[in-house]
């Protein structure tokens, strides 16, 4: 062999081996771009932080290697259908979205776009999954068991108040898992012997309106359905409720922060943390479809013994024993 053949030989099997390491490198240098989508409050940043910080862990620079696109975020469930359709048009790699209204207009906007959901309810009911363990489509992420949380809420409540046996049950109607979410608390309200009323609230400028009106409805505490839009305007719902005098269990300890007087539900914070991971998977070629969806990992109950006091309700200490967590 002379020495040109040898020259384009070793040059043709080094640009073999180099070339696939190149792709790697080139597609590892590409901006990945993850959307948003879900409704905002002046006090998201808390779970947006916990989604970033975990993102930096995993090796991601954002603005380097990462784009979080949080153009999309609304304020209420009214924008969510405009706000898909922008956001699918901007083709990202990955849609995040919070809460079972969102992740069923996000699904029902695209096929293509690999959607990770932080919360759905039930996604089988809710029509966007195969199954649990094998999703089958382009949604995968993080689910809760409403039915369970349901009635747990409700024990607390007739545990702390016992003069509780009639509630208000206070949810979003437009959404699916909402709605599955209250039948779960009529069925666990026959179990338990205590009656619940539904109180719609469709909107953030409905809050207090709708808060106020419980007072005629002859009910002795309040439980909230777990709802992105009672997330974001939890300050306004708290403080609404505060003026009712009404003990009263929400779905996440965000709630007994701002002044809730009990929360029993999965840590939003945490459950953003978690969704960047399934984000890393698919970056990396993985399918959401193969991706198994997890349920709530753990639950929190969170006690605000100084609202507690302000009500003037002693809390058990069989409820006391319980709590992950007692804010003073």
């Amino acid at each position: 062999m002379n020495n040109d053949r040898r020259r384009r030989l070793l040059f043709a099997t080094s640009a073999m081996l180099v070339a696939p390491f190149a792709a790697v490198a080139q597609q590892g240098s590409k901006l990945r771009r993850i959307g948003l989508l879900f409704i905002k409050s002046g006090d998201t940043s808390p779970y947006l932080k916990g989604f970033k910080d975990q993102l930096r862990a995993l090796g991601y620079v954002e603005g380097a290697s990462i784009q979080i696109d949080e153009r999309f975020l609304v304020d209420d469930y009214d924008q969510i259908p405009r706000a898909i359709g922008g956001l699918v048009n901007e083709s990202p790699d990955v849609i995040v979205t919070f809460g079972a209204t969102a992740t069923l207009a996000a699904y029902n906007a695209t096929k293509r776009i690999p959607i990770v959901a932080v919360s759905t309810g039930d996604p089988v009911k809710l029509g966007v999954v195969a199954s649990l363990k094998r999703p089958g489509g382009n949604v995968t992420g993080l689910a809760s068991r409403s039915e369970e949380l349901s009635g747990k809420r409700l024990e607390l409540l007739r545990d702390v108040a016992s003069d509780a046996r009639r509630i208000a049950v206070v949810f979003y109607p437009g959404s699916a898992s909402e709605v599955m979410a209250v039948q779960a608390y009529r069925s666990a309200a026959q179990v338990l012997k205590l009656d619940v009323l539904p109180v719609e609230i469709r909107s953030a400028n409905e809050i207090g309106q709708q808060i106020a009106g419980i007072r005629k409805l002859d009910v002795r505490a309040i439980a909230f359905v777990g709802s992105s839009l009672f997330n974001a305007n939890r300050k306004q719902l708290v403080s609404a409720v505060g003026e009712l005098g009404l003990p009263a269990v929400y779905s996440g300890s965000d709630f007994a922060h701002a002044g809730g007087l009990m929360s029993y539900g999965p840590n939003v914070a945490s459950r953003f943390r978690r969704a960047a991971d399934y984000v890393d998977k698919i970056l990396k070629g993985a399918n959401p479809g193969d991706l198994p969806i997890e349920q709530q990992e753990s639950i929190d109950l969170a006690i605000n013994m100084k609202t507690a006091r302000a009500l003037g309700i002693k809390i058990p200490q069989s409820v006391l024993v319980r709590a992950s967590l007692l804010i003073e």
